[in-house]
């Protein structure tokens, strides 16, 4: 088997790269080409991995040693990257509970008297 071989299919190798750019583009680590600005949106980022795991459990056994690293790969890092922004996000909802916690919100009170009941009911 030659090494061009046990790399595996380029089309295969692309598309995985492809996937892994988008995973990259929608946790907001690269700017997004067609807005122009990097942003994150952890629902598309999920489900580009969610799309990496099912091209990994239908393409099993069907891998080269050079598909199965660059999956494999592929897979953990996207994985761990998410599971840090999901986390950040997780720190600021902590952080903004805390902040509210901290300082009150403003509380509109009633002040009418409270008068003797109406003789007349």
């Amino acid at each position: 088997m030659t090494e061009a071989e046990k790399m595996g299919d380029p089309h295969f190798l692309a598309l995985v790269q492809n996937l892994h750019v988008s995973v990259f583009i929608h946790l907001g680590k690269l700017e997004d080409p067609s807005a122009g600005k990097a942003a994150v949106n952890l629902e598309a980022a999920k489900a580009t991995i969610d799309t990496l795991r099912m091209l990994q459990e239908k393409t099993a056994g069907n891998r080269t040693e050079g598909e199965e690293k660059l999956l494999e790969h592929v897979l953990f890092e996207a994985q761990m990257n998410y599971i840090d922004e999901v986390g950040k996000g997780e720190g600021k909802e902590e952080a903004d509970k805390e902040e509210s916690k901290s300082s009150p919100p403003d509380v509109e009170t009633d002040q009418t008297e409270v008068g003797a009941p109406d003789e007349g009911s």
